[in-house]
């Protein structure tokens, strides 16, 4: 092998080896649970075709969001799948994936899958990436799901508006603007709820869902 080869295997096996230490800041002494883990990030690597740094980044941040757990490994492989759908790093994927997650307490392997599969289905009908969902939409999720916006027409709104009112970060601006005024009953929207006989924007969203409460505000 070139000296250039050698170097390159030394350099990603001293990657792993940093992020197999951040995991361990987490989890603390367990070496048992770390072997688990480092031999799970290498078969998920070799499933997906991901680096193991690359995977072991998104171990990271999956158990720094939800805590180390049976689901750990199972959730990092579903973003792993997700992120090379979708051509980003694996660790976007389950940042991503992550937001849905907490905010619609759904903390399992499936949940990831399904906040990922509308992704991807977002990013081709719409003009958006992985990246720029999973560094906006944390910015509208929570009051999404607190109204009981579903997670589908959440994102047929990305799939719908980006590229044609604005990138991904616009579309969050908008939208969390218009769903903050949906949301408070002293003032415009909400107050055109309360006309239209709606006691909250929970109970107009529940009937006609985002759309169609925005189309009877207007």
């Amino acid at each position: 092998a070139s000296i250039q080869t050698v170097m390159s295997a030394v350099g990603k096996a001293t990657e792993f080896s940093g992020e197999l230490a951040k995991i361990q800041t987490l989890i603390g002494n367990q070496p048992e649970r770390m072997k688990q883990l480092a031999e799970g990030i290498r078969a998920i690597s070799a499933e997906t075709g991901k680096s193991t740094t690359d995977i072991a980044g998104a171990v990271f941040e999956t158990i720094s969001a939800f805590g180390d757990s049976a689901e750990t490994l199972d959730t990092v492989k579903t973003a792993a799948v997700g992120a090379a759908a979708g051509v980003a790093e694996t660790a976007e994927a389950t940042k991503l994936a992550s937001i849905f997650m907490k905010n619609y307490g759904d903390m399992t392997a499936g949940a990831a899958q399904k906040a990922l599969d509308l992704a991807f289905i977002t990013n081709k009908l719409g003009q958006t990436t992985f990246e720029q969902l999973a560094q906006t939409m944390s910015g509208v999720v929570p009051i999404a799901a607190q109204l009981g916006v579903s997670q589908e027409e959440l994102f047929a709104v990305y799939a719908a508006l980006t590229g044609t009112t604005g990138d991904a970060a616009a579309v969050t601006t908008q939208l969390k603007s218009a769903l903050f005024g949906l949301s408070d009953p002293a003032k415009g929207a909400g107050i055109k709820l309360k006309e239209l006989g709606f006691a909250s924007a929970e109970a107009a969203i529940a009937e006609k869902g985002l759309m169609g409460t925005l189309q009877a505000v207007v």
